[in-house]
């Protein structure tokens, strides 16, 4: 992961050198609400280049911490991240030193796979209990965003947005030592999405806030 976010880093310093632009520019910057996340925390790094007056694309990858308590008990062997890219729109500026307003459009992929021990797992009005099942999901976003973008005379970076968007994910169970019985109350109510194997959609309206420093520019 390390090896990953140099070689983003480096990528966008050759291009920031391969800019004629005198306005291009390379922003270092974190994302502090992807610490918030309860069940896949990561630590969110990035960088942005700026190509010029309207345009700019960035690449975030997450790196996955466990800052909270995330059934551990039950699951070993879990690995999962965040990657993002970003593409802006700048369609509008102050007088200010670089303070814009942005319309933007985000990828978003999210690999997540571990394995659990004596659960269980939804197969309509039945539930299947394992004595332990490789768990694999991932999910597939695209996101429209309206901006703010400001960079302070110290260089520090500024990013606010609200967004709306479309989220594709799956998730597979291939559970081991497996006995089948009707589904609980108590399983009804709790169970989790973990739980819930198949492909699903859904729509959803978020904002972000990224912080950063402006660390090269032409």
């Amino acid at each position: 992961m390390k090896k990953l976010l140099l070689i983003l880093f480096i990528f966008n310093v050759l291009a920031l050198h391969s800019q004629n632009s005198d306005s291009v520019k390379l922003i270092a910057r974190f994302a502090p609400l992807s610490v918030l996340d309860p069940y896949r925390t990561t630590i969110q790094l990035g960088t942005e280049l700026i190509l010029n007056e309207t345009f700019a694309y960035s690449v975030d990858f997450g790196i996955p911490v466990n800052l909270y308590f995330q059934d551990n008990q039950s699951v070993t062997d879990r690995t999962y991240f965040k990657l993002r890219t970003e593409f802006k729109y700048y369609f509008f500026s102050s007088s200010e030193r670089f303070t814009k307003s942005y319309f933007g459009f985000e990828a978003l992929y999210v690999p997540d796979k571990f394995t659990r021990f004596n659960d269980w797992y939804e197969v309509g009005e039945y539930s299947v209990q394992y004595e332990y099942a490789k768990i694999n999901k991932f999910a597939l976003g695209a996101i429209l965003k309206v901006g703010y973008e400001k960079i302070f005379a110290n260089n520090f970076v500024f990013d606010f947005n609200v967004a709306a968007g479309y989220k594709y994910r799956q998730h597979n169970i291939l559970a081991y030592n497996t006995t089948i019985s009707e589904m609980s109350h108590f399983e009804e109510w709790y169970a989790s999405p973990d739980r819930h194997p198949g492909h699903y959609h859904n729509v959803f309206f978020t904002s972000s806030i990224k912080v950063g420093y402006l660390v090269l520019k032409k």
